[in-house]
């Protein structure tokens, strides 16, 4: 894993999120009257991270720019998502996401692909995202980072999720995948984790 920082005065999601999520605060939306009924705490959130994911084209050039601030680490990378996966972690709700690794074979992911993590909000504890530090071994750590940071890791192979937020601040956040154009700067950067000897090999169906 490796934290980057980037320049917050020309890479700025925040004022963008505020605007389209109608909040003065990111880490206040769980303050916010529910704009229409939701049946559940999931489409709430589904409902959330929708409207952020349908209006990102206001906001596309600062994430190519982000793209171009990541790829020299990796000499060039791919992008394998045109519109990153948007999260909402709610304050006083449950999690944003059960623990997974990308590389199951129900994602489909291609392998070798490296996961991006931005906050848009300061996280920490059990308003983050917690990592295990090798695969297998479920010792779940949460990541604390602050805007202006982007988490760099091996989705594909470390098992990640979140818990229920006991915090008073909502967690806005985007993830991306990369394919990076010398992965063996990856190994050397410390970011590839190693399969476990246990799992079994599959085909994988990108």
């Amino acid at each position: 894993m490796l934290v980057l920082s980037y320049p917050l005065d020309r890479i700025d999601f925040r004022p963008w999120a505020r605007s389209i999520l109608a909040v003065e605060s990111l880490e206040d939306l769980h303050l916010r009257p529910d704009p229409i009924p939701f049946v559940n705490y999931v489409g709430r959130l589904n409902y959330y991270k929708n409207l952020l994911g349908d209006n990102f084209a206001a906001v596309v050039d600062q994430y190519l720019e982000l793209a171009s601030f990541v790829a020299p680490l990796f000499d060039g990378i791919n992008l394998r998502q045109n519109v990153p996966s948007f999260r909402c972690h709610l304050a006083g709700a449950g999690s944003a996401s059960d623990f997974h690794r990308d590389g199951d074979p129900e994602y489909r992911i291609t392998p070798g692909v490296i996961n991006g993590w931005l906050p848009l909000t300061p996280v920490g504890g059990r308003n983050s995202l917690y990592i295990e530090s090798e695969p297998g071994s479920e010792d779940y750590r949460p990541v604390s980072l602050q805007p202006g940071e982007i988490l760099i890791f091996d989705a594909y192979h470390l098992k990640h999720g979140s818990y229920a937020n006991d915090t008073r601040s909502t967690r806005v956040s985007f993830d991306f995948r990369f394919l990076p154009k010398n992965p063996a700067r990856a190994r050397e950067l410390g970011i590839v984790a190693t399969e476990p000897s246990d799992r079994k090999p599959r085909v994988d169906h990108d």
